[in-house]
């Protein structure tokens, strides 16, 4: 939020099937990683044009693989599956 309210703004991977935001900080090095669950893949707001009826994988809805990547950072311990923060 800090650095937003500086100025900084959010810049949109080139890749991928959903929306995923960079956030560089002053000395231009990625500061954060932001990707909205309404903007997963089959979510209504998805920027890359997947939208509607489907899912990733069987039993994953649309904005639930974010809490699926939230809980593997968490249980990554010690970063040895480097899951990324």
């Amino acid at each position: 939020r800090r650095a937003m309210a500086l100025g900084y703004k959010p810049k949109s991977a080139l890749d991928g099937s959903g929306g995923t935001y960079f956030l560089d900080g002053p000395n231009t090095a990625t500061t954060g990683v932001f990707k909205p669950a309404d903007e997963e893949p089959y979510a209504d707001n998805n920027p890359r044009g997947y939208t509607g009826h489907g899912t990733l994988r069987d039993g994953i809805q649309p904005g639930e693989a974010c809490l699926r990547e939230v809980a593997a950072y968490f249980l990554d311990h010690k970063g040895l599956s480097s899951c990324p923060m």
